[in-house]
């Protein structure tokens, strides 16, 4: 791929990427607008409320002008949020907040723990600590060991090692992740009590921090949900590796480096794995956005606190705000990964062209319009010497338009040759 290319095509994917965040982010302000404003106005009036009792209790007002200056604060607050707006102008001054980052303040329970009225972008990025520690970090040994173990499972179809990873992935995609997590408690807090039963405390006081203590029981407390997410998932990650190398490990360069005298190992993870690594990219890159957000089925069972537990708690307590947060977060994230995936396809991959007419569908198209096209392209590619049109036989120029103008030409005149050349049928 050229390089304006390929950064015409990037700039392409950051602009819908761009536009269809925008239009999610209008969508989800539509859907939760109802439900907002009456959480929020009761939250508001509260704090209201709240505030101006001490001009009550002070005795410096009377009853009536206590209410009036509640009302006048909370008409106030109102229109700070846009909640006065009409419905559209409303979602749309939502909308441009929300993409500055600006989610306000969340009334979670688990969020203010240790203190009340904390901004929601710091209360999920506070959250998303722990998750990446146990997901991400997850994801990726699983990843590695997947890879690694399916692509010695392809090398050696049927074997006992394959036969048991492939029994294994099975059973662990048949068993649900709350179930398998409970039964690890059930076994290795309560049967053989070798892991902790309290949750772990991310979160230390001011001048009750030490470090040794802390790492410690971090690692004892991130030992049994690590390693049933690891186990639960590695299974499944190498079965599907192993499908992808099989057919790999037949093809003809693959007998050709064997034949050469290339080592095994080098022959199997260096020419089969670049082979097949475009799904396997996928499967990486989607699944290491996608361990960011945790489980909010598996974190709250294991008692750690991350992004699961924080929207869990967020549904439990009806906090529109924080839920809002976290699904145009989750989505934005969602859509960043496909986007760098998108972006790491078109730059690595030598068979992906991008940015210019695909001439492998026009040339068989049978449209005014692709031919029209084919022609553009046959005359822009054409590589003039003296005057004439290069032959088929010529050197092929180092410009790509000739190059794809004397692969149609070739083309066409193999058809040419098999039309002439094939039997007729009975008149």
């Amino acid at each position: 791929m050229r390089e304006g290319s390929f950064w015409r095509y990037a700039a392409t994917r950051v602009l819908s990427f761009i536009l269809i965040y925008a239009a999610l982010v209008y969508v989800f302000c539509a859907l939760l607008d109802t439900q907002l404003v009456i959480q929020v106005g009761q939250t508001l009036y509260w704090d209201t409320s709240q505030r101006a009792q001490g001009l009550l209790a002070g005795g410096t007002v009377t009853q009536e002008e206590y209410k009036e200056t509640v009302q006048a604060m909370y008409e106030e607050a109102r229109h700070e949020r846009g909640f006065d707006l009409p419905f559209l102008a409303r979602i749309h001054f939502r909308a441009l907040r929300i993409l500055r980052f600006d989610f306000g303040v969340t009334a979670t329970g688990i969020a203010i723990q240790y203190r009340q009225n904390t901004n929601t972008l710091s209360v999920i990025g506070e959250f998303a600590v722990p998750t990446a520690v146990l997901f991400t970090t997850a994801f990726v040994v699983q990843m590695l060991l997947g890879i690694l173990l399916g692509a010695r499972n392809a090398n050696r179809p049927g074997s006992f090692l394959d036969r048991a990873t492939t029994f294994l992935a099975t059973a662990t995609m048949s068993i649900p992740a709350p179930f398998a997590a409970l039964l690890a408690i059930l076994l290795f807090v309560y049967a053989i009590p070798i892991a902790p039963s309290t949750p772990f405390a991310f979160r230390i006081m001011a001048g009750q921090f030490h470090f040794q203590s802390w790492f410690v029981s971090l690692l004892s407390h991130l030992a049994l949900p690590f390693l049933t997410v690891v186990f639960l998932t590695v299974w499944g990650t190498a079965h599907t590796v192993r499908n992808l190398n099989l057919g790999v490990l037949q093809e003809d360069f693959i007998t050709a480096a064997r034949a050469r005298g290339i080592p095994e190992p080098r022959v199997l993870y260096r020419h089969g794995l670049r082979a097949s690594a475009p799904p396997i990219v996928t499967l990486a890159v989607t699944g290491l956005f996608t361990s960011l957000w945790g489980s909010f089925l598996v974190e709250p069972i294991f008692q750690w606190r991350g992004i699961g537990t924080l929207f869990l708690s967020a549904i439990r307590s009806n906090d529109i705000t924080m839920l809002l947060a976290l699904l145009v977060t989750v989505t934005g994230a969602t859509q960043l990964g496909h986007v760098a995936l998108d972006l790491a396809y078109g730059r690595l991959d030598p068979r992906i062209r991008v940015g210019r007419p695909q001439l492998q569908r026009l040339v068989g198209s049978r449209s005014k319009r692709a031919q029209r096209a084919v022609r553009r392209e046959i005359e822009r590619a054409a590589n003039v010497h003296g005057g004439r049109a290069a032959s088929v036989g010529d050197r092929p120029a180092a410009s790509t338009h000739r190059r794809w103008g004397l692969w149609i030409a070739r083309r066409k005149e193999k058809g040419a040759a098999d039309s002439r050349t094939s039997p007729r049928g009975p008149d």
